[in-house]
């Protein structure tokens, strides 16, 4: 029979919440907007921490929390690390916004991030654009990079399911 049709007993345990510390791991594509300047798109690892509260449903699952994580360059002749603090709400659509300080133990730059994509609880596929905000011309490698594809999963460390009143 239909999903409609069914008595809540019958549908219990189809609707479900949880709480969870999360491991993050990623991989982001960051390239600039225009071809003259000649940079290559930079690949970068993300590995970090999080926070989030799930909800399992008959159309997926939805989620949100916060992350803490460090975007690694994979590419090119510098090493260029990327601390994150950011917050995210997937449900189909992804919201992801991030602050970004880039450094290379010389310099530093502080970048603001939106990214909206495909989000389904702790995975998503999206599309972001950093701001710039101070200092953006302290690392010349990060002045064009402005564009990105970002591919996250997140991985449950401690399930705990949250009770219905």
């Amino acid at each position: 029979p239909a999903l409609a049709q069914d008595t809540p007993a019958q549908r219990k345990g189809f609707f479900r919440r949880e709480k969870s510390p999360d491991l993050w791991i990623g991989y982001r594509l960051q390239g600039a907007w225009s071809d003259e300047t000649g940079e290559t798109t930079r690949k970068y690892l993300e590995i970090g921490i999080g926070k989030g509260r799930y909800v399992y449903h008959r159309h997926g699952v939805s989620g949100g929390g916060v992350y803490l994580s460090e975007e690694i360059l994979l590419n090119g002749n510098k090493r260029i690390f990327g601390t994150k603090l950011g917050c995210f709400v997937h449900s189909p659509v992804g919201l992801d916004f991030s602050i970004v300080y880039y450094t290379d133990f010389k310099r530093g730059n502080l970048k603001l991030r939106p990214e909206v994509g495909l989000g389904m609880g702790r995975a998503g596929i999206l599309v972001g654009f950093n701001i710039p905000t101070v200092n953006n011309k302290a690392m010349p490698e990060l002045q064009k990079q402005n564009a990105q594809v970002t591919f996250r999963l997140g991985l449950g460390v401690s399930k705990k399911e949250i009770k219905s009143k």
